[in-house]
């Protein structure tokens, strides 16, 4: 008897501390949630009473006197050298080993990307803080917008079309304005009523449309103007005040103007030179001025709005707009029959990059490509495209492979000059090279460039003749042609324009030191 007596409580003494385990383990998490809760709240609060803060103190410094700026006139894009034709190399040079050949660079620019700042907006997406979670949290689910899935009819959200992508966004009629006129006191009436709770989902949808479209600062800013323009009509005053005030909430650098005629205008800030655009320069910033306007004089509202940051004119992400591919095209190297892919490019993404301007860093021409050469390829078409020649370059050298690529960029494309095809010089990014039915030395350099560095993991830079762009790419292997050093990286020249040859030729007529190395990101 005894013997069973002592098995029960061996047996039970356990069980016992584990429900005890449990309800402690039960109230300790709920302890913790009630304090997550509370330091949540007080969070949500302090965040509030902040932008109500500095928007109160923004608004009562619009009501002040704008002052009278005068603009600068536009920084044209550099005149063209007269372009080299491309040029195919002779037979006897292509059956010719290369030979190593060191060349001198004229100039090397290392760094041609302005800083990007981080925008800190004053409108919360989800308007709760993120600590690091004390209890184990499921992951929330990104809700991409689907092509084929339209939004059901309860959804009374404002809905309007960028770059042919349905967006919608916590706004209704009532939300709707109208400026009494473009003064001080006006302008400010309306600014306070857009600072209301009212307008604060409007902003967070913005925000959260610019992370699942994986937007750019220009995308975003196209975004925003196309919203209010949507809204409140097509470069109305009402519409540039709320393209403003997404723009200010959402922490870019901006200023309201009012020009001659008496409309309101947008002035972005942007450490790029914008070709082309007039500019104003305040607190050590170019603001351009991105809309046509007749007059050289704007009153400006000349206020910094706290932790605001300049538009950068950098792609990191292609953008998710919804897909209108185009038709199915073939490519294929001459040299190399079993490099031949298909591609289909999304004609809404092909639409966006027709309307980004050209620029260049610290008024250096030569960083206008850089901004191009560092533009992601677009999932549809690296699904498309890399497989086959990811297919193709596997188990070769670095030599055989490279000699495959650039045979492929060389010959699958048809030459033409951007004169003849688009009026004046005109840079294409990876895609567009693979979408329109002609290209030039640049676009074949850009090509190039892309997939060197997406397929071998290699690093690469542009190099820049007067009339002609090449390319260079640092290799693991030694491989024999012309090359430079920078620093103790040795780069091989390649040239995608120069028919036929192979990597290490510089094409007849380049001098190389005449050149211009553009180093690129990774």
């Amino acid at each position: 008897m005894l013997r069973k007596v002592f098995f029960i409580a061996c047996f039970s003494l356990p069980l016992c501390c584990c429900v005890i385990a449990q309800e402690s383990y039960e109230e300790y998490l709920k302890a913790r949630k009630s304090e997550y809760n509370s330091y949540k709240k007080k969070a949500q609060e302090d965040f509030a009473a902040y932008r109500a803060k500095v928007n109160a103190e923004y608004t009562r410094f619009m009501r002040e006197r704008w002052k009278a700026f005068s603009g600068e006139e536009p920084i044209p894009a550099p005149e063209q050298e007269p372009p080299v034709p491309p040029t195919v190399a002779p037979q006897e040079e292509q059956d010719r080993p290369a030979v190593d050949r060191p060349v001198i660079i004229d100039k090397i620019i290392e760094k041609p990307l302005a800083p990007i700042s981080v925008p800190q907006p004053v409108v919360q997406i989800d308007k709760e803080p993120q600590p690091l979670p004390v209890v184990p949290t499921t992951p929330r689910k990104e809700n991409f917008p689907e092509d084929k899935q339209p939004k059901p009819s309860s959804d009374t959200r404002f809905a309007f079309s960028f770059y042919g992508t349905e967006c919608r966004v916590q706004l209704d009629r009532k939300q709707k304005f109208t400026l009494k006129n473009s003064q001080e006191d006006a302008v400010a009436d309306i600014w306070e009523q857009l600072c209301s709770d009212n307008y604060t989902d409007m902003v967070a949808d913005c925000l959260r449309l610019k992370k699942e479209l994986d937007l750019c600062d220009w995308a975003y800013l196209k975004m925003a103007e196309t919203l209010g323009n949507a809204f409140l009509g097509k470069e109305s005053d009402e519409a540039t005040l709320l393209q403003a005030f997404i723009l200010n909430q959402s922490g870019y650098r901006i200023r309201l103007a009012r020009g001659n005629d008496s409309h309101l205008y947008l002035l972005i800030a942007s450490d790029y030179t914008i070709y082309g655009k007039r500019f104003f320069l305040l607190d050590n910033s170019r603001f351009y001025l991105l809309r046509a306007y007749e007059g050289n004089t704007m009153h400006i509202f000349d206020r910094k709005f706290p932790n605001d940051c300049a538009l950068s004119l950098a792609v990191e992400n292609t953008p998710r707009f919804s897909s209108e591919m185009s038709d199915v095209r073939t490519l294929a190297a001459k040299k190399y029959p079993e490099v031949t892919v298909t591609v289909s490019t999304n004609k809404n993404l092909m639409d966006f990059l027709s309307d980004y301007p050209s620029s260049a860093v610290d008024n250096d021409e030569s960083t206008k490509w850089s901004t191009f050469a560092d533009i992601p390829l677009s999932p549809e078409n690296r699904e498309r495209l890399y497989p086959a020649l990811q297919k193709a370059i596997a188990g070769k050298s670095e030599q055989d492979a490279a000699n495959m690529l650039i045979n492929f960029v060389q010959t699958a494309f048809v030459y033409e000059y951007d004169d003849k095809v688009w009026g004046g010089d005109r840079i294409f990014a990876a895609d567009e090279t693979l979408y329109y039915p002609y290209s030039d030395c640049e676009d074949r350099a850009i090509l190039f460039t892309r997939l060197v560095r997406d397929l071998m993991g290699l690093e690469t830079a542009l190099v820049y003749y007067p009339g002609h762009l090449a390319a260079a790419v640092r290799f693991n292997e030694n491989i024999p042609g012309d090359y430079f050093v920078i620093g103790d990286k040795r780069y091989l020249v390649c040239d995608p324009t120069y028919i036929g040859a192979n990597i290490g030729r510089t094409m007849q007529g380049m001098n190389n030191n005449e050149a211009q190395v553009i180093l690129l990101d990774r």
